[in-house]
C-alpha cells in the first residue's frame, strides 16, 4: 500500500458527505476495520464482487476509470450506500426516503461488511495513484479561420446563460437563470427585451407555432416536481414581443429538453420530453388529444436523458426517436417507431457511469445519406473529480445492418456539446464543441475548440484567443446577424460545480460577458 493512502485511511474516521444526503465512511461496522490492500486474496475476492454487484445499476468501471483519491473520497462511500448499508443520520434524508419508495436502493445491505472492505480494496489497489492522462490531441491553433470574434454589449453581473437559440430572422434568445428570464438580442448584438418565464430554461427548438421549451426547474440536482414545457411565441419577429403561452405539461421532474412531431400519424404533433430528473426520471412520449391536451406513454423509466432526436433511423418510412441517457447508465438509445405510437428499444452503445454523456446531435458527415451521431462526453460535476481520459467528441458513423461505430475521437477534458455545420462553405461538415469542465489549471483555452474537416475524418483544431474569459455551458449555430451564413453563439454561466482558478473567477466577474460571438466570415470573402 503506498504510504500516503495508509496514512489517509488510519487518521481516524474519515466521513464523506454524498450530496446532502448524511455521511458514511470506509471502515466495517466495529469502526476498526479497514480495506486491507496487502491482502491479495481479499482483492481477488473485491474483484470478483465488483463485477458481480456493480453491474447490477450501471456497466462495469474498471479501477483505473478516475484515480485512488477519488475512489476513497467520493465514488465509493456513495457505492456503499447504493449496496444497502445505512446510518440514522443517513435514514433521516428525504433523499433515502425517495429512493427507497422508487426501489432505488435496497432496504438491507445486499452484500457483508467485510465483502464491503474486500470490494473497497479491490478498487483502491488497483486504481492509480494520479488519473490517467488524456491521448493528446494535434496542438490547438489560437485563432479559428474564418471567424472574427465579437464581444456583444450585453451584460450580466452574474452571467448565468443555461440556453441560446440563434433566431431563423437572426439575433437570439438567451435564458438568463439569475433572472429566471428569456431575453431576446438583437442581430445588431443589442439587448432587445426581456420575458420573465419563472423557470430555469434549459433548451430552445424551433417549431411552427413557435420555440418550444424545456423549464428544467431547478438548475442544481433536484427531484422536486417543478419543471414544465411550454410555447415561446412572437407575432412580430422583428420585435421584442415575445409571450410565454401556459405549459402544456407542468409538474415534471427536472426536464433538460422537448421534442416534437407526428409519431402516430394521427395528424397532430405529439411531443416527446426529457425528464432527466435526479434520483428519478424518465423519458416519454406524449400523445396529443383532440381536445389539446396529452396523454403520457413512458418510453424509459430511468433517469438521464438529455435530449432526443426524431427521424427515420432505420429507413423503415416511420419515424424513430434516438435518446442519449447519462447518470447511471450512459447510453445511446433508439426507439424504433412503427408508426402508430409502438416502439421497441435499441441500444446504439452503452459505457460505464464515469463517462458523463452531455450532448449529442444527427448529422451526415460521410454523404452517405444515412444519420450520423456526433456525440460529447464531459460531465464532470456530480463530484469534486479530476479530468477523465474518456472525455471528448466523438463522431458515431451509420453502417449496414442498423450499427453506429466510433470513426473520430477529439480528446477534450469536460466536453459538453458539439455541433456540426458547413461553417466554411467547402462541402464537408465541419465541427465546433465548447467544455463547461476543461482543465483549467493546464490548458484554460480548451473551454472551445473548432474542428475543420480536411476530409477522411481528419479534422485541424483551432480555438479563439478570449475562449477563457466565459464559462461555456451552452452553444448554438445560425445566421446571427443575417448574412447567410451559420455562425457561432456561446452562453456562459460562471457558477460553475467545480473550482475554478482565482484569476480566471476574477476575469469573469470583472467581464460581465454572458455571450460570445464567433461571426462566420465566409460570405464576406466571397
Amino acid at each position: 500500500m503506498p504510504v500516503g493512502l495508509r496514512g489517509q485511511l488510519l487518521i481516524g474516521t474519515l466521513l464523506i458527505v454524498l450530496n446532502g444526503l448524511a455521511e458514511l465512511n470506509l471502515r466495517g461496522a466495529d469502526q476498526t476495520s479497514l480495506p486491507d490492500l496487502s491482502n491479495p486474496a481479499a482483492v481477488a475476492r473485491g474483484g470478483q464482487l465488483a463485477r458481480t454487484y456493480c453491474v447490477t445499476c450501471h456497466l462495469f468501471p474498471d479501477p483505473d476509470a478516475v484515480d485512488r483519491r477519488t475512489w476513497f473520497d467520493q465514488i465509493l462511500p456513495r457505492m456503499k450506500y447504493r449496496l444497502g448499508f445505512s446510518s440514522a443520520d443517513l435514514e433521516k434524508s428525504a433523499n433515502i426516503r425517495l429512493l427507497r419508495e422508487h426501489r432505488k436502493i435496497p432496504d438491507t445491505p445486499v452484500i457483508s461488511e467485510q465483502q464491503w472492505l474486500d470490494l473497497s480494496a479491490y478498487y483502491l489497489a488497483h486504481s492509480p495513484e494520479k488519473p490517467l492522462p488524456q491521448r493528446s490531441p494535434a496542438p490547438i491553433n489560437v485563432g479559428v479561420p474564418g471567424f472574427r470574434t465579437v464581444i456583444l454589449p450585453v451584460k450580466a453581473k452574474q452571467p448565468a446563460v443555461t440556453a441560446v437559440k440563434v433566431l431563423a430572422e437572426g439575433g437570439a434568445l438567451m435564458a438568463d437563470d439569475s433572472l429566471k428570464a428569456v431575453q431576446w438580442i438583437r442581430p445588431d448584438g443589442r439587448h432587445g427585451g426581456t420575458l420573465s418565464v419563472s423557470n430555469s430554461v434549459s433548451s430552445f427548438r424551433a417549431f411552427p407555432p413557435g420555440i418550444l421549451t424545456a423549464g428544467l426547474g431547478s438548475f442544481l440536482p433536484s427531484d422536486d416536481l417543478a419543471a414544465s414545457v411550454f410555447w415561446l411565441t412572437n407575432s412580430n419577429p422583428n420585435s421584442g414581443e415575445w409571450k410565454a403561452v401556459p405549459p402544456v405539461l407542468s409538474g415534471l421532474p427536472r426536464t433538460t429538453d422537448a421534442n416534437s412531431a407526428d409519431l402516430n400519424g394521427d395528424g397532430r404533433p405529439d411531443l416527446v420530453v426529457s425528464c432527466f430528473g435526479n434520483n428519478v426520471g424518465r423519458l416519454s412520449w406524449w400523445e396529443a388529444q383532440a381536445d389539446g391536451t396529452f396523454r403520457e406513454h413512458e418510453l424509459l423509466p430511468l433517469p438521464g436523458t438529455l435530449r432526443t432526436e426524431i427521424s427515420d433511423f432505420n429507413g423503415d418510412g416511420h419515424l424513430d426517436i434516438a435518446a442519449l441517457v447519462a447518470q447511471e447508465t450512459e447510453a445511446m438509445y433508439l426507439f424504433l417507431g412503427d408508426g402508430t405510437g409502438r416502439f421497441e428499444r435499441k441500444t446504439v452503445f452503452q459505457y460505464p457511469p464515469h463517462w458523463g454523456h452531455s450532448y449529442f446531435e444527427v448529422a451526415d458527415f460521410n454523404g452517405d445519406g444515412r444519420p450520423d451521431f456526433l456525440v460529447t462526453n464531459g460531465d464532470n460535476g456530480e463530484f469534486s473529480s479530476p479530468p477523465k481520459r474518456c472525455h471528448g467528441v466523438r463522431l458515431y458513423t451509420s453502417q449496414p445492418g442498423g450499427i453506429w461505430r466510433e470513426d473520430f475521437f477529439f480528446p477534450m477534458n469536460g466536453a459538453y456539446k458539439a455541433v456540426a455545420r458547413d461553417f466554411d462553405g467547402d462541402g464537408d461538415l465541419d465541427i465546433a464543441a465548447i467544455s463547461f469542465f476543461p482543465d483549467y489549471q493546464n490548458a484554460p483555452r480548451g473551454s472551445f475548440v473548432y474542428l475543420k474537416n480536411e476530409g477522411a475524418n481528419r479534422f485541424t483544431p483551432s480555438t479563439f484567443a478570449e475562449s477563457a474569459l466565459g464559462r461555456w455551458l451552452c452553444m448554438d449555430a445560425g445566421d446571427f446577424d443575417g448574412d447567410g451564413d451559420d455562425d457561432l453563439l456561446l452562453g456562459s454561466y460562471i457558477q460553475g460545480p467545480t473550482p475554478v482558478p482565482k484569476v480566471l473567477k476574477d476575469a469573469w466577474d470583472q467581464f460581465q460577458q454572458p455571450l460570445m460571438l464567433l461571426e462566420n466570415q465566409a460570405k464576406s470573402r466571397k
